[in-house]
């Protein structure tokens, strides 16, 4: 209720729930610590800046429109600037079901709960592509490493940028992926094709262009893009023993896509049911 205290101060009780409207719930939370630029070289929040983004939050359950709010990479969380104040406040992070912001969803990492992650692809068919059931996260944090001397020998705090695209199947398993040829490691009887889609469509994977073209590669697993060539998929008796199709239960994907998962299925072994 901390925040909550701190607003009546500014604009009273009655003022504040009428400009909050809906928005009570998701405003209620504790003050945010805040960071002085005197002793801070790197800011913590996403992109290194103080500004606020309009967005979105999906907070307990409720999806909040025309949110003003950033992300502190350092310490994994969101904050938020209630309609027509200049306190933010710190939502409790467990019930941020999502949040978006400057073109991206993030969610809970699926590898470590305790970060935010961009889903840059959910599976599901967009445009002219198939559904693949093939999700790629993008994770972005900051890890504070010591205090170094600057201007006039004035030791101030530093952070480094770590990150990791993962790539999740659709049996689960979880792969950290940064390229073409880490993508094709995972299908090697598709390794030529998918080289050669990358190739084709210019793929670059430079830091600075890595999700872009992660995000083409990773939808175009749905057979949409890649060529076809002839493989002869493999037949339900032709399946190792043990083995329980994934692909069984897709029934809308394309052929290439059946094969992929086959070749899942057959490298990762399942219980029968």
């Amino acid at each position: 209720m901390a925040c909550m205290l701190a607003m009546v101060q500014h604009v009273g009780a009655q003022d504040y729930y009428s400009s909050a409207s809906d928005f009570a719930r998701l405003y209620v939370g504790a003050i945010e610590p805040q960071y002085p630029k005197s002793l801070w070289h790197d800011m913590p929040y996403y992109k290194g800046t103080t500004d606020m983004y309009p967005g979105r939050v999906s907070y307990h359950g409720v999806v909040y429109d025309d949110v003003q709010l950033r992300f502190d990479q350092l310490k994994q969380c969101v904050v938020v600037l209630p309609p027509g104040e200049k306190v933010i406040c710190l939502p409790e992070q467990e019930y941020i079901d999502w949040f978006e912001m400057d073109g991206h969803r993030y969610v809970h990492d699926p590898e470590d709960g305790s970060r935010f992650a961009a889903l840059l692809c959910d599976g599901k068919a967009t445009g002219s592509h198939e559904a693949n059931d093939m999700r790629l996260y993008h994770s972005v944090w900051k890890v504070y490493s010591g205090d170094h001397a600057f201007e006039g020998k004035k030791f101030q705090k530093t952070l480094t940028t770590e990150e990791l695209y993962t790539l999740v199947t659709p049996g689960g398993e979880m792969y950290h992926v940064k390229g073409a040829s880490d993508i094709a490691k995972l299908f090697p009887e598709q390794k030529k094709q998918i080289r050669q889609f990358a190739k084709k469509n210019h793929l670059k994977f430079s830091k600075s262009r890595r999700e872009g073209s992660l995000v083409t590669l990773v939808r175009s697993l749905s057979g949409k893009d890649l060529e076809e060539r002839g493989e002869r998929l493999l037949c339900p008796q032709e399946r190792p023993r043990g083995i329980i199709s994934i692909s069984r239960h897709i029934s809308f994907l394309s052929p290439l896509s059946s094969f992929l998962y086959k070749r899942l299925d057959t490298h990762y072994r399942y219980p029968r049911a």
